[in-house]
């Protein structure tokens, strides 16, 4: 008996999916949707908020209890109006949430890099997958666009971002990382 109920709980979580209530309520309460005041405003539309959790093992080991999703948010910038697939880190315990738009949207992930600065990662190649994966969350909701040129030297992190329009490349960003004895201690972005 005590197998069937779990297997029959486990045939729920697959159907209906992760219960995402506690980071619906947050997200309804940080960017509440009815009341769009002001300029840059983000809103939470649940019915296409479209939330996923994103497993990136080597991030989350640094994320103290907080785990990474994406979301589906809505942004008022004067008389546009735009969905973009955003981050959102959110920790279960402390209901704390903080929300990292698109690159394409911020242009700078200096909040996001910063979280890291100070950890020792393990050995270089542990670093390494940490870019890799970090690259990957920064790539969320943006199109045309990718990475290359990735460098890893002994004080430094190098890579470009690349936009990619009518078949021609151009480097939109070049970014930095200073790293000493496999710590992360500055991000630099270059226009």
């Amino acid at each position: 008996m005590k197998k069937i109920l779990i297997l029959l709980i486990g045939i729920q979580y697959c159907a209906f999916g992760q219960d995402f209530s506690k980071l619906k309520s947050e997200l309804n309460t940080k960017f509440p949707n009815d009341s769009i005041v002001g300029d840059n405003v983000w809103a939470f539309y649940e019915e296409i908020a479209n939330i996923k959790e994103i497993d990136k093992s080597i991030i989350k080991k640094y994320l103290n209890g907080s785990n990474i999703y994406q979301v589906t948010l809505t942004n008022y910038l004067g008389y546009h109006i735009e969905d973009a697939d955003c981050l959102v880190i959110f920790n279960n315990k402390t209901s704390e949430l903080e929300l990292i738009p698109p690159i394409w949207f911020d242009r700078s992930m200096n909040d996001f890099f910063s979280k890291f600065f100070g950890k020792k990662f393990e050995s270089k190649s542990e670093l390494q997958k940490f870019i890799s994966q970090m690259q990957d969350l920064m790539l969320t909701g943006s199109v045309r666009k990718n990475f290359e040129n990735t460098k890893f030297e002994s004080n430094k992190i190098s890579f470009d971002l690349i936009e990619t329009r009518k078949s021609k490349k151009k480097v939109w960003r070049k970014m930095e990382i200073e790293i000493k004895d496999n710590v992360m201690i500055d991000f630099i972005k270059e226009k």
